[in-house]
């Protein structure tokens, strides 16, 4: 077996290998640009329970020392 027709251990052999394939014309550029998407991370867990109705919206009390203790 020679080191052409070799697995090859690491990634700078794996280039080297690219590389003379597409040189020679035995294989497209493109055909080593084809690896899978990483897979896409899970969802976010969502909270548990029930939700609180949503507030009504309408006009809203306001204590009384409060526009005073603002304007201070």
């Amino acid at each position: 077996m020679t080191s052409e027709h070799a697995t090859p251990a690491d990634a700078a052999a794996e280039l080297r290998a690219a590389v003379r394939a597409v040189e020679s014309g035995e294989r497209p550029a493109a055909s080593f640009f084809n690896r899978p998407e990483p897979p896409k991370p899970p969802k976010p867990a969502q909270r548990g329970g029930p939700r609180p109705p949503a507030a009504e919206a309408g006009p809203v009390a306001v204590p009384e020392g409060l526009p005073a203790l603002l304007a201070a």
